[in-house]
């Protein structure tokens, strides 16, 4: 996603694994790529997308088809200088929960997350000028695994006390969000600087499976008892995440954007003459 560093221990989300609908657009409405335009990694189908089209359904299937295009392109970094995507590796977490009855501080290390490049670009919708974009874009991944270790600390469950630490592996499916990225180009600046890419709307998971063990410090045998648990409420527990996830999940996607961005200048990405050219 979620590509953007992600969440842990819940949901984010939806979509199944049907095949990727491509929007066929005219060859009239294409312009050729300036030879300069680099960004891309070779052989991913692309086309430039002119922030003052008039067309600006057209400007938007061209920005959706480009982010289709990408995501499986830059699934080992690509040529952005990204870190691999699948899995991709966060070093460390940290989370407060506090929901009564429960509360506890979790964090995760050596997590690692599988699927992000397989994503699906449901829509994009544009607001493109000479110094700043904003985008919502719908997202949908068919699924996403969490995999690491995790350690529970200052843990209540009403009256009780606990903590824990061990492996974890969660695998959510048929996961739907949409994401909003606002970005400037400040003076003198060639490229755009993303400066919050985050959920614009809470995402929805089609399912969860959860698998850990150390859950409870001390009662290995109540592992089993709390993952048969968290399975069958899985849904209840996805929604328990949800405030928590969208807390934390907008500095890491901002960042991941923000690799992407000022890898290629802004006028290559999308140039302000919408005058169509010849090829494809």
């Amino acid at each position: 996603m979620l590509a953007f560093k992600t969440l842990v221990a819940v949901a984010l989300l939806v979509a199944a694994a049907t095949a990727v609908e491509v929007v066929e657009i005219p060859a009239e409405e294409l312009r050729s790529e300036p030879a300069a335009f680099e960004g891309f990694p070779a052989g991913v189908p692309k086309m430039t997308c002119s922030r003052n089209a008039k067309d600006k359904e057209f400007v938007n299937r061209c920005i959706r088809n480009n982010f289709q295009s990408l995501l499986p392109a830059i699934r080992n970094g690509g040529t952005f200088g990204l870190p691999n995507l699948d899995p991709y590796h966060i070093k460390d977490l940290a989370l407060k929960v506090k929901t009564l009855p429960i509360s506890f501080h979790v964090s995760f290390t050596n997590l690692s997350v599988y699927g992000m490049p397989d994503g699906i670009i449901r829509d994009a919708r544009s607001d493109l000028t000479d110094d700043g974009v904003n985008m919502d874009i719908g997202v949908t991944f068919p699924k996403l695994t969490f995999k690491g270790i995790f350690e529970f600390t200052n843990g209540v469950f009403a009256s009780w006390n606990f903590k824990g630490r061990g492996p974890f592996d969660v695998t959510f499916l048929n996961t739907r969000a949409t994401w909003r990225l606002s970005g400037k180009k400040k003076e003198g600046d060639t490229h755009m600087t993303i400066e919050r890419l985050a959920p614009l709307l809470p995402y929805t998971v089609g399912g969860m499976k959860f698998w850990a063990k150390g859950l409870v410090d001390g009662t290995p045998a109540l592992d089993d008892v709390v993952v048969l648990m968290v399975n069958r409420l899985w849904s209840e527990v996805v929604d328990l995440g949800k405030p928590i996830i969208n807390e934390n999940i907008a500095e890491h996607l901002t960042a991941l954007a923000n690799d992407v961005f000022r890898s290629v200048p802004y006028d290559q990405l999308f140039p302000k003459n919408s005058e169509p050219m010849d090829g494809p």
